[in-house]
C-alpha cells in the first residue's frame, strides 16, 4: 500500500510540473530579452572598413535607407543608402553592395570601381534575389532626389552588375523610391511607395525572378491599402504584411512629418491575391501599451514609418524604432511637428492578433547603452533610430545602422551592430547570443511528452511488482489479511 501510495503521489506531482514547464516554456523565453552590441563604432559617421593589401577585413560604414534581402542560408545582402563609405564631409548616397555571411560573420563589399556598368547611387530602393544566383535592384532615389526606375542585376557567381532593360510591349512599374516590398517564392512584389515630387502610389506589381518580366496585380476583393510610402513590411510564408507609413505627400518632399503617418496593419494573401485590414488606423494615432512583455488587445504601436522589421522562428512579426507618434501628439502638432525617432521593440503575435511591447530606450536623449562587445545584458539598448536594416538568423534579430543619435547624442548616421534574443528565464541556461541555435518549443513539448510517458510504465511497472508481490503463496499467510485480485481491492478480514 505505501509503495503504491508513493508511486501514485510522485506520479501526479511530477506530471502536473511537467505539464506547467511545458505551457510556460514558451511564456518564460519571452519574458527575458537582452541586447548584445556585436561590432560597428558607437560614434556616428564613421567610415567603411575596406580591404587592402594588409587586411582584409570588412565592415560597412554608416548608414540609412539601404535595401536589403536575406537569402536561403540567412545571409544579408544589402544595397546603397545614404552614408559614409570613405572620407566625406557630409553624407552621400551610396552604391556598394555589401554581403554579410550569418555563420562567419564575414562582410564582404562589391563597390564596381573599374565597372562602367553599374547602378546609379541611390537609397529608398526594392530588392530581392535567388539564392547563389543574383540580387536584383529596383528604383529608388538618386543623390538628386529623383525617383528611378531602372531594374539592375547582380550575379553572384560572376560578381558582376548588367541593367536589364525593358521591352515597349510589356508592362512596367513607373519610377519610385520607398515602396513596400517583400521577397517570396522567386517574385519580388512591390506596392506604392513615393515618385519624384514626393506624392505616394498605390499599384501593386509583381516581378517574376525567373524570367525578369512585370506583371500589374488586379485582388480579387477590391480592398487595398490606400496611397502610401515608407511602410513596414514582413512575409510568413504566402502572407504579406504592411504596416504604417505616410499617407499623403507632405511639405517640400520632407517625409517624416506626422501629417499623414497611418497605423494600420494589413495582410496579402498570395493564394487568394486579396488583402485584409487587421488592425489600426490610416489616422495619426498615438502609441499605447501597458506592462511591457505583456500581450494586450489594447496596445498599438502608433503610427509608424521606417521602422527596422524581422521575423521570429514562430512567425510573429518585430519592429524597432521608426519615425512614429510616441505616447503622446497635441492636436497642433498633426499637420507641422516632425515625427518622433523612436526606439520601442513592438511584437505583433500573429495566431493572437495582438501587439505586444517590448521596452524602449530610457536613456537622456535616447542615447545608446553598448556594455561589452559582445556581451548580452538587460542593461544594454541601442539609441533611438530609423531607416535601419534588421534580420533574423537562427532565432536571434540582427539590427545595423540607420539614423539616430550616436554615444554623444549627436544626430548621426550609424554602423552600429547589434543582436536581440531571447533568454531562458533558468538559471543556468544562456542561449549562445551571436549565433545561437534556438530550439523551437515544440521540441520543448516533445521532450515532456516523452517524460509524461517515462513516468506513466514507471508507475505501471510499480504497480505490476506491488501486485506479484502480494499473490496468495508469495508469502507466509499469517492470518490477518486475505489476499484477492486487484479489481477487488484490500480487505481486512
Amino acid at each position: 500500500m505505501k509503495g503504491k501510495s508513493l508511486a501514485i503521489h510522485f506520479f501526479t506531482i511530477s506530471t502536473l510540473y511537467l505539464l506547467s514547464q511545458a505551457t510556460n516554456s514558451k511564456m518564460k523565453n519571452q519574458e527575458i530579452t537582452e541586447w548584445a552590441w556585436i561590432d560597428g563604432s558607437y560614434f556616428g559617421n564613421q567610415i567603411s572598413l575596406l580591404p587592402n593589401k594588409t587586411n582584409d577585413k570588412a565592415f560597412p560604414g554608416a548608414r540609412c535607407c539601404m535595401t536589403t534581402w536575406v537569402d536561403y542560408d540567412g545571409n544579408i545582402w544589402t544595397f546603397g543608402g545614404i552614408g559614409f563609405e570613405r572620407k566625406y564631409s557630409l553624407a552621400v548616397t551610396l552604391n556598394s553592395l555589401w554581403h554579410h555571411k550569418t555563420t562567419t560573420g564575414i562582410w564582404e563589399v562589391y563597390l564596381g570601381e573599374n565597372s562602367k556598368n553599374k547602378p546609379l547611387p541611390r537609397s529608398q530602393a526594392a530588392s530581392c534575389g535567388i539564392h547563389n544566383k543574383f540580387f536584383v535592384v529596383f528604383g529608388g532615389c538618386s543623390d538628386h532626389m529623383k525617383a528611378l526606375d531602372d531594374l539592375w542585376l547582380f550575379n553572384i557567381q560572376g560578381k558582376n552588375w548588367t541593367k536589364i532593360e525593358r521591352h515597349t510591349s510589356t508592362l512596367y512599374p513607373r519610377a519610385r523610391s520607398k515602396a513596400a516590398y517583400w521577397c517570396y517564392n522567386g517574385v519580388m512584389w512591390v506596392y506604392g511607395g513615393k515618385n519624384t515630387i514626393g506624392e505616394p502610389l498605390n499599384d501593386f506589381w509583381k516581378l517574376d525572378l525567373l524570367t525578369l518580366t512585370w506583371e500589374k496585380i488586379s485582388t480579387t476583393n477590391n480592398q487595398t491599402p490606400n496611397n502610401r510610402y515608407g511602410a513596414i513590411t514582413w512575409t510568413v510564408l504566402d502572407d504579406l504584411y504592411l504596416y504604417g507609413g505616410y499617407t499623403v505627400s507632405n511639405f517640400e518632399n520632407h517625409s517624416n512629418l506626422l501629417r499623414g503617418m497611418s497605423s494600420d496593419l494589413w495582410v496579402f494573401s498570395v493564394k487568394s491575391q486579396s488583402w485584409n485590414k487587421l488592425t489600426g488606423s490610416n489616422s495619426i494615432e498615438t502609441a499605447s501599451h501597458r506592462s511591457i512583455h505583456v500581450a494586450s488587445k489594447k496596445n498599438t504601436p502608433g503610427c509608424l514609418a521606417d521602422a527596422a522589421s524581422w521575423t521570429d522562428d514562430n512567425g510573429n512579426l518585430w519592429m524597432y524604432g521608426g519615425f512614429g507618434c510616441g505616447l503622446h501628439v497635441s492636436s497642433a502638432d498633426e499637420f507641422y511637428a516632425s515625427a518622433k525617432l523612436l526606439s520601442d521593440i513592438w511584437q505583433y503575435k500573429v495566431n493572437g492578433d495582438v501587439w505586444i511591447w517590448h521596452g524602449n530606450n530610457t536613456n537622456q536623449h535616447g542615447v545608446a547603452s553598448y556594455g561589452q562587445k559582445g556581451q548580452p545584458s538587460s542593461r544594454n539598448f541601442p539609441s533611438i533610430r530609423a531607416s535601419a536594416i534588421a534580420w533574423n538568423f537562427n532565432g536571434t534579430a540582427n539590427l545595423l545602422g540607420g539614423i539616430g543619435h550616436d554615444r554623444k547624442g549627436k544626430d548621426s548616421y550609424l554602423n552600429d551592430l547589434w543582436s536581440y534574443g531571447v533568454q531562458d528565464s533558468s538559471d543556468d541556461a544562456l542561449l549562445h547570443w551571436k549565433y545561437p541555435i534556438k530550439l523551437p518549443t515544440s521540441i520543448y513539448n516533445s521532450f515532456t511528452v516523452l517524460c509524461v510517458c517515462v513516468l506513466l510504465l514507471v508507475f505501471i511497472f510499480v504497480l505490476v511488482r506491488h501486485r506479484r508481490k502480494n499473490v496468495p503463496g508469495k508469502k507466509k499467510d499469517k492470518g490477518r489479511y486475505k489476499y484477492t485480485t486487484l479489481t477487488e481491492g484490500d480487505q481486512q478480514l
